[in-house]
């Protein structure tokens, strides 16, 4: 089948100041629209939404190795992935049914997020980042090449620490009595989404 695939550099994530791949994934605009709510990630590929899938019709590669969960097939894209932004070097998207090709999630479509080298980062580097809603976020990597029993070694290492408090208020709503419990039942409050 047909498949139309695109691309974003580091270069362009630092550049329009994207926090996540989910995000960086919406800016391609080719098909993809990302939806991030209440710590939940949604992904709509050419129109096509499985609400509530978390995710197990996409295909989520680390340099070529799935990071889907293998019971449920599920996988994240936003700052759960656990991969600092500074060590991508660019991630990949092949839109399209995929399956036959990479085997089981990649219905929809395939990401692939391919790493920096440690030659490429050469050295250490800190970020520190304070948002709304309360975002914090500390990232500290690094990287080196070296030689290791006269062979040419490189090691690329990352450590994230991500923290978000965010509520929403909704109307609270009487909806009359449980039947079962005969207890009153309402809907609304405050939800609160933190992690």
């Amino acid at each position: 089948a047909p498949a139309l695939t695109r691309s974003i550099s580091a270069e362009e994530i630092r550049r329009y100041g994207m926090t996540s791949v989910i995000e960086a994934l919406d800016f391609l605009g080719v098909g993809v629209h990302a939806e991030h709510a209440l710590g939940r990630s949604e992904l709509t590929v050419r129109g096509v939404n499985f609400t509530g899938d978390r995710g197990n019709h996409v295909l989520v590669l680390l340099d070529g190795h799935a990071l889907n969960e293998p019971l449920i097939g599920d996988a994240t894209l936003d700052q759960r992935l656990g991969v600092p932004l500074e060590m991508i070097d660019h991630v990949e998207l092949v839109l399209g049914p995929g399956s036959a090709i990479y085997g089981t999630n990649a219905v929809l479509a395939v990401v692939n997020i391919v790493t920096k080298s440690g030659k490429t980062m050469n050295g250490f580097h800190a970020v520190a980042e304070a948002g709304a809603v309360g975002t914090l976020r500390t990232t500290l990597t690094g990287g080196h090449s070296f030689d290791l029993l006269r062979k040419r070694a490189e090691l690329a290492v990352g450590l994230t620490y991500f923290r978000q408090d965010s509520a929403v208020d909704l109307p609270r709503q009487d909806l009359g009595f449980d039947p079962v419990t005969g207890q009153p039942f309402t809907w609304g409050g405050t939800a609160d989404g933190a992690y």
